[in-house]
């Protein structure tokens, strides 16, 4: 099951870094809008600091919203703009949205990783 445990707790309330896995349950997030990138980094850096970031382009955006939506329970959600955090811990998050706003975030599971990144470069085994 999709899990989207949110880890980082931004500004006025929203909640956007969380792990995803296909093997534990959701938790469900609040409703909430989509916010700048600048301030989900703002908000995350003191939480679990940053190395770098990565916006994908749009073919590696498609591979990874398949990916993620493949996660059970399957969606069918669209996002056209993605950007992979890597932490200065050695973690990987994700960030989903449209329109150079993010939306949707989580942390991916060490084990999840391999097939993320396969999926961002269109491999498909």
């Amino acid at each position: 099951m999709r899990k989207l445990l949110f880890a980082a707790v931004l500004a006025l309330g929203f909640c956007v870094l969380g792990p995803v896995s296909a093997h534990e349950p959701a938790a469900q997030p609040l409703a909430q809008p989509c916010i700048p990138l600048n301030e989900v980094l703002s908000n995350t850096e003191p939480v679990r600091p940053v190395k770098r970031y990565v916006t994908l382009d749009a073919g590696q955006t498609v591979g990874l919203v398949a990916w993620y939506n493949k996660i059970p329970p399957e969606t069918s959600e669209k996002f056209n703009y993605a950007v992979l955090i890597f932490h200065v811990d050695g973690n990987v998050g994700m960030l989903l949205g449209n329109d150079g706003l993010v939306c949707k975030g989580g942390m991916v599971y060490p084990g999840e990783v391999r097939g993320m990144m396969d999926a961002i470069v269109g491999d498909p085994t």
